[in-house]
């Protein structure tokens, strides 16, 4: 006993040295559990895929604070024996490989066995488990990875996994945790991809008792779509299937009227798992070539089916991400499967009256967008455009209702929004800078009288800006702390690729980008006009959001309707919008109302006071600025370069991209090897 104390005693000894050691047990466990449950949604989307892969037909979901506290997942699979039930935690303990060859081949969810092993092993986790064939169940309870309890209980077939506590054991994770909004806001978008993708599976989401989701099984995918992005998505989505080589393509697209400002509702499912791709995003966005505008995306549920050997879903530990060997090959055919959707179905868009303009009455100011147009064409633009491909111009004629004319040739040119649509913008901006230095002025009249430093201050600041602030207009006040020097006296010589203004101003060349000028004028404009004018919808506008959406919507509301927004609840997943900002003059088109919210719910929650308002006049001035690729007319750059001057800070737009850029003609010579 002294013998083998003594040497154990020597080992430490010598030991004792050295700077590498072998972390325990505990420790290994709690930093390879970080790597798959990065949150309760990570752990959620564990536990469902053990459901899915156990046979469940119905998965029930319920979260308490957002799955900090508690997370219940419950399932009516096969269940485990009990010999089973105490093994499954243990790390890397699966039924789903038998050798190193499994992994080519893998079809189910789960496969790695480390799913209930991370989670026990950060949480206090309790599991009730039963086969159908047997009469008693299994009680298993473990805190930290260690067992605390096992015995038979009486349960319903299947299997109950709840999870309390997570990260109990690791502080430095749980305190890197959202609010519980934001992460239940995760939980629904990991549910409904979920649902999604197996749709005859039956799904419930409730938090803190309150349904969040709902998708009864079905074998039509359209009804999960109905579901889950609401009917008005539904309405607008085209069946596809396709069997491209040995890839099996099936699930639906929208039409090209119906698109996104993100990507965020492309949806792709490989041998049913959820999973991203960038090189297969691109391919549907290319499916529809010039049927939508640029930076538009659609809205696709995609399923892929091929040979589990020609993907590897190992690449990362939550396994949301794969690689194919064929990429190229598995991107063309999806490209291909959308064009041939597209091309069946009859894509003439609907000739209707326009009842969108007489929809509205505005409340406060008369509207001009219905003055007549004076826009001319842009001097600089030829007469006509050369198509690209004039041997496919045939096939992508629009077919002929029946009893009508052909209502429209589609060339695959790229798209470009009209020169009226750029008058109609300039316009708005245009008058809302006089309202917004009307209410400036108004402010600046209710002020309290400055104390006798801050009086001094401003002297030094107007001596210092004398220069750059220039003459005032009567009645308005001008608050420029920046040098428009370089915006003064420009000569425009034209537009290139419909997206940046060409100046000259002496021998510089200046390039101005159309958006970004634009929006940087709007969104001074919205931050001075503070309690934003409304129009009235005379018919109301419903618009549907993914759970996730709608979680993080309630907190938005308020700030929402501090800019001129009127919206409400109107069923599971939709909303209803009663008034809109004046700002938006006649909405022609509702689906921009869709995009702000959706633009500003994708970013998640902001805490108050520190940017959700911010947000608001950022995403709305970006949504009604002139687009890239929009024409101008000489005479409409000229404006807008007139509204650029007046703004504050003239050379960023709001999210901080450069407006104007000047090269001297030092510059263009040194480019050119001109210099002597």
């Amino acid at each position: 006993m002294e013998s083998q104390e003594n040497m154990e005693n020597q080992e430490n000894m010598e030991n004792q040295g050295n700077r590498i050691r072998v972390l325990d047990k505990d420790t290994i466990n709690k930093i390879a559990a970080g790597e798959v449950i990065e949150r309760p949604a990570s752990a959620i989307k564990e536990l469902v895929d053990n459901a899915i892969d156990a046979g469940a037909t119905e998965i029930r979901i319920e979260v308490e604070n957002g799955g900090k506290k508690s997370i219940l997942v419950r399932d009516n699979g096969c269940g485990m024996s009990r010999a089973d039930a105490l093994l499954a935690y243990e790390k890397h303990a699966t039924s789903k490989l038998t050798k190193i060859e499994d992994l080519d081949t893998v079809t189910t969810m789960g496969f790695r066995g480390e799913a209930l092993s991370s989670i026990t092993a950060i949480a206090k986790v309790e599991i009730l488990t039963r086969p159908p064939e047997e009469l008693a169940g299994t009680k298993v309870v473990v805190h930290g990875g260690k067992v605390q309890e096992s015995s038979n209980v009486g349960t319903a077939p299947g299997t109950a996994v709840h999870v309390k506590d997570l990260f109990y054991n690791t502080p430095a994770r749980q305190k890197y945790l959202k609010s519980d909004r934001t992460e239940l806001a995760h939980i629904a978008d990991v549910v409904m991809k979920l649902a999604l993708a197996n749709p005859g599976i039956s799904f419930t989401l409730l938090s803190d008792g309150k349904p969040v989701l709902r998708n009864p099984a079905s074998s039509e995918l359209l009804n999960s779509v109905v579901n889950l992005l609401g009917p008005e998505t539904a309405r607008s989505m085209l069946p596809i299937e396709s069997l491209e080589g040995d890839v099996v393509i099936r699930g639906c697209i929208s039409k090209p009227e119906l698109t996104r400002g993100t990507g965020d509702q492309l949806f792709l499912f490989v041998n049913t798992r959820p999973v991203t791709s960038k090189a297969v995003n691109a391919a549907i966005r290319q499916g529809y070539y010039t049927k939508i505008p640029k930076g538009r995306y659609p809205v696709a549920v995609l399923s892929l089916t091929l040979d589990p050997q020609e993907v590897d879903v190992n690449v990362h530990p939550r396994k949301a991400e794969v690689r194919f060997s064929r990429e190229k090959e598995i991107s063309n055919a999806v490209t291909a499967a959308v064009e041939k959707t597209l091309s069946k179905h009859g894509l003439a868009p609907e000739i209707r009256k326009k009842e969108v303009n007489a929809l509205q009455k505005t409340l406060e100011i008369p509207d001009p967008a219905g003055k007549p147009d004076h826009s001319g064409k842009p001097e600089f633009e030829g007469k006509a455009e050369t198509l690209e491909n004039p041997a496919k111009e045939a096939e992508k004629t629009a077919e002929v209702p029946a009893g009508g004319s052909r209502l429209f040739r589609e060339k695959p040119e790229t798209y470009s929004y009209p020169v009226k649509d750029t008058e109609k913008k300039l316009k708005k901006s245009e008058r809302f800078l006089d309202l917004a230095g009307e209410s400036e002025a108004g402010e600046a009249g209710r002020e309290r009288k400055p104390e006798r430093g801050e009086e001094e201050g401003r002297e030094v600041g107007r001596e210092e800006g004398k220069k750059e602030e220039g003459e005032q207009k009567p009645g308005k006040k001008t608050n420029k702390k920046v040098n428009t020097e370089p915006l003064e006296d420009l000569r425009i010589i034209g537009q290139v690729s419909k997206i940046y203004i060409l100046a000259e101003r002496g021998e510089d060349l200046v390039i101005i980008d159309q958006h970004a000028a634009h929006e940087r004028v709007l969104y001074e404009q919205i931050l001075k006009m503070k309690k934003s004018r409304v129009q009235e919808l005379i018919t109301p506008i419903t618009i549907d959001l993914t759970p996730k959406e709608k979680v993080l919507m309630e907190e938005y509301i308020p700030y929402l309707e501090e800019h001129g927004f009127g919206i409400s609840e109107f069923g599971d997943n939709t909303y209803v919008v009663t008034f809109v900002p004046d700002f938006f003059g006649r909405l022609e088109d509702p689906g921009i109302i869709h995009d702000i919210i959706s633009e500003l719910l994708a970013g998640g929650k902001v805490k108050k006071d520190t940017g959700i308002s911010e947000r608001v006049c950022k995403t709305m001035a970006c949504r009604a600025a002139i687009k890239g690729g929009a024409a101008c007319s000489l005479r409409q750059m000229e404006d807008l370069v007139e509204q650029l001057k007046q703004a504050e800070n003239p050379y960023s737009c709001p999210h901080g991209r450069p407006t104007v850029l000047t090269f001297t003609r030092g510059e263009l010579d040194r480019m050119f090897a001109r210099i002597q």
